[in-house]
């Protein structure tokens, strides 16, 4: 807060961000005055909002964005990695890594619980997208969801 202060942003501070803890909000309902934005709006005695976690905030716009394309990502990663969790599945997709250059990588898990490890398993599944492809049109009984 001191060093709010010795800048002279006082006037300035429109929103607070931080975690959506009880401490830093007061609750889902943002009630109480023991939590730090009330304490900073008593401080600074100049209205501002708060805006909760930025990471949460930006998930949930990405998510509405993403909910409007053609097909579930969501579900394409998770059965593309429960694919592959057999290892005599993942030897046979090695056999169609054509790329010398670079190295086979083993397909990332996704959890409802673990939200950020959704996109470096969807950039996994679109950097081994060629040898992918050409794995499940050689296979006999190749899940639909995964042409």
């Amino acid at each position: 807060m001191s060093d709010v202060k010795s800048v002279i942003l006082t006037a300035k501070v429109v929103a607070s961000c931080g975690d959506n803890a009880n401490v830093n909000f007061g609750g889902a309902a943002r009630r109480g005055t023991n939590n730090v934005l009330t304490k900073l709006q008593s401080s600074l005695k100049n209205p501002f909002i708060g805006i909760g976690c930025g990471a949460h905030v930006i998930h949930n716009a990405l998510k509405s964005a993403a909910d409007r394309l053609s097909f579930d990502y969501v579900i394409y990663c998770e059965d593309i990695f429960l694919f592959y969790i057999y290892t005599i599945r993942a030897e046979a997709l090695k056999e169609f890594w054509a790329e010398p250059e670079t190295e086979y990588q083993q397909m990332l898990g996704y959890s409802k619980t673990r939200w950020l490890a959704l996109m470096p398993a969807l950039e996994r599944v679109l950097k081994m997208y060629q040898p992918l492809k050409n794995y499940f049109l050689s296979i006999e009984k190749c899940p639909l969801l995964l042409l």
